[in-house]
């Protein structure tokens, strides 16, 4: 049994986003977040924060029994430190690409200093907490928290989230039943896609466990989604063809998904060709993600890659609307790191839990800062909703094992989401 990591996981996207993402709204500044571009103590704070959760990550498994050598310790040390000075150097090179940004040598050198120091404080803080709790026994208590409903709710899960996107897209219930409140809650409704995503990157865990062939792997996924698309993808393409808002073209572009990336007139959908491409990767990543020692350094940096990458396609090359697809990336992977919690037998203490939902309450806050727009965030509206789509997914799945099987509202969203759990998580 591992103790949860994800609070600390939570921390790092937090701090990545607020680096790399934060822009000032149509010049309106915030003195605070202003630093994170023109520095001072609140930007090398970031930095000291993310040191700290870096080497909280990485040594939180070793330090559970009191039992840690000097040299694992100071090896733990360097790699949290090495983490943290490894991101700020990706984001000194994404701004250089960018050109939004300039950073001074004397800022660089302090947002250096600030994340080894995070490392080392932590790593004090750690090697002091195991030397008191040496010799002790720690049981299991019943209060702990699990994320095992989240794969045993699944299907419940999935679809909650459908009910979400259908609202999302059923205009005329926004108009109906509007007030701001509810409009504003019903145009929420995207984050059913991010638990489509979580869900997805879980099952995919499950699935390479039995059998990490890569041509396996993607035979078993086409032959479970495109059989669907093609049938779909096909009739809104002749409709579109019929009624001369398309051309022929547009058919093979549609089947093949690469209308997605040569956009145009008549486009179909945008999720099967991004959930597809997610999956030529998945066996590469599970294969990443089943080494503990590296899972985390994997984990954070195929976020920020995904971060970087978003940047990259919507500021130099012009094609920011693909970003709907790449920005979903992160939350796919936290459903894998997720998938291994589960089969790993994670648990939560109830610091555990409060720490994720502080982290949880930011992510929100600065949600509605972006789309009140007074704090912009690069993607911020699909960014943001990662962490939330797990938290909520956890805490749902918890309050559906209290709901008896038989009940109507269990049955209808088992029967709802079976389907999806089928073709995207098996």
């Amino acid at each position: 049994m591992r103790k949860n990591k994800i609070p600390y996981v939570i921390a790092v996207m937090l701090i990545l986003v607020l680096l790399i993402g934060y822009v000032p709204y149509k010049g309106m500044e915030f003195p605070l977040l202003g630093q994170i571009k023109a520095g001072g103590w609140f930007r090398q704070g970031l930095y000291f924060c993310l040191g700290l959760s870096f080497t909280a990550l990485l040594c939180e498994e070793k330090m559970q029994h009191g039992k840690i050598l000097a040299r694992e310790n100071a090896r733990q040390f360097v790699r949290g430190a090495a983490l943290a000075v490894f991101c700020s150097v990706s984001e000194r090179l994404y701004f250089f690409v960018v050109g939004t940004r300039e950073f001074s040598g004397i800022e660089m050198g302090l947002d250096l200093l600030c994340a080894v120091l995070g490392s080392g404080v932590m790593m004090a803080v750690l090697a002091l907490r195991a030397s008191k709790e040496k010799g002790c026994v720690h049981s299991i208590s019943r209060r702990n928290f699990h994320l095992d409903s989240i794969s045993t709710y699944r299907s419940q899960l999935m679809g909650v989230a459908i009910l979400l996107v259908m609202l999302f897209h059923m205009k005329s219930v926004r108009a109906t039943f509007g007030g701001p409140l509810v409009g504003k809650i019903i145009s929420c409704g995207y984050v059913g896609v991010d638990v489509f995503m979580l869900m997805s990157g879980l099952g995919m865990v499950f699935s390479l466990s039995k059998n990490q062939n890569w041509a396996n792997f993607m035979r078993r996924r086409l032959v479970t989604v495109m059989p669907a698309y093609f049938a779909v993808a096909g009739i809104y393409s002749l409709m579109m063809i019929f009624a001369g808002d398309c051309g022929w073209e547009m058919l093979v572009l549609n089947l093949t998904t690469l209308s997605f990336y040569t956009g145009g007139d008549g486009t179909f959908n945008w999720y099967i060709p991004c959930i597809l491409l997610f999956y030529l990767v998945t066996p590469w990543i599970y294969r990443r993600l089943s080494n503990p020692g590296r899972r985390v350094a994997w984990t954070v940096g195929l976020c920020l890659g995904s971060y970087l990458f978003s940047g990259i396609l919507g500021n130099v090359f012009e094609l920011g609307r693909l970003n709907i697809a790449f920005t979903r990336f992160p939350v796919y992977v936290l459903g894998m790191l997720t998938g291994f919690a589960i089969k790993e037998k994670w648990t939560f203490g109830w610091k555990d839990r409060i720490a994720m939902w502080v982290g949880g309450i930011l992510f929100g806050g600065l949600y509605l800062l972006h789309e009140g727009k007074v704090v912009g965030i690069f993607c911020g509206h699909w960014l943001l909703f990662a962490p939330l789509a797990f938290l909520g997914c956890a805490e749902l799945g918890a309050l559906m094992k209290k709901v008896p099987e038989s009940f109507v509202g269990m049955r209808a969203l088992k029967w709802m989401g079976g389907t999806i759990v089928f073709c995207f998580s098996c």
